[in-house]
């Protein structure tokens, strides 16, 4: 292990040879290792330039960690990028919850441009997603795709994709869609929709709807941003057993 990891061992957890920790292999396997090598020259501390720069961890695998198994149902979160660092929050809170991939999306009432910092931030995104997989106990760290287009999100097959709207008060909870949902979506993949501050437009719901959509509600509150997609994971996750 190099850099910004080996110094978050070595610097921030204060590890040291002999200290046991959890190496996932990013196909659902939890091992514990023990540190038997460790290296943080000074030129690593330092803040400016490459953070973590020639610091490196050499492991031992000791055994398979006791982790709990990943949710069987895959929950995809395509979330309209809100203003600020509320993405960051996002992206840590639903990784917690359990969810399986997030997309950043742009949609027409997205109020943030990124211009030519968007690789630097998404970047920030998925080390934020590994941080937080790796403070919960997770098997498998989240992939953070790059931004797309809200007009290109669609239902993979066989998946259910529920698009959380405000204005859906009438229609059905996302919790009776699930009820309803014919597709075996327990052991599948279901995607959420979830709009920047300003919401979705009407034009871009009929859209998503043409497409296999199914507009539901999270209730008789008007949820932030924030919160809708981390609450959405949660239902959908506890509805098939994963969670509660």
């Amino acid at each position: 292990m190099h850099g910004p990891d080996a110094l978050h061992m070595l610097r921030v957890l204060r590890m040291s040879e002999g200290d046991a920790f959890v190496a996932l292999d990013g196909s659902g396997t939890a091992w514990v290792a023990e540190i038997v090598s460790c290296n943080l020259p000074e030129a690593a501390r330092g803040r400016r330039g490459h953070p973590g720069e020639g610091a490196s961890v050499t492991g031992r695998i000791t055994g398979e960690a006791g982790l709990a198994p990943e949710p069987s149902c895959k929950v995809t979160l395509y979330q309209s990028i809100p203003k600020g660092d509320k993405m960051e929050f996002i992206i840590q809170k639903c990784t917690e919850v359990g969810v399986h991939s997030i997309v950043p999306v742009v949609s027409e009432r997205t109020v943030v441009h990124l211009g030519d910092r968007v690789e630097n931030r998404v970047e920030r995104w998925r080390r934020i997603a590994r941080e937080a997989a790796e403070q919960c106990g997770r098997r498998v760290i989240p992939e953070v795709a790059g931004v797309s287009a809200l007009g290109d999100v669609t239902p993979g097959p066989g998946s259910a994709l529920f698009i959380l709207w405000e204005n859906a008060g009438g229609e059905r909870r996302l919790l009776e869609a699930l009820d309803m949902d014919s597709r075996d979506s327990g052991g599948g993949r279901v995607g959420v929709v979830v709009g920047p501050e300003g919401g979705l437009s009407d034009r871009e719901v009929d859209s998503l709807r043409a497409r296999g959509g199914i507009c539901v509600s999270l209730g008789p509150r008007t949820l932030r941003t924030e919160t809708a997609g981390m609450i959405a994971t949660a239902l959908i996750l506890s509805h098939y057993g994963d969670l509660g």
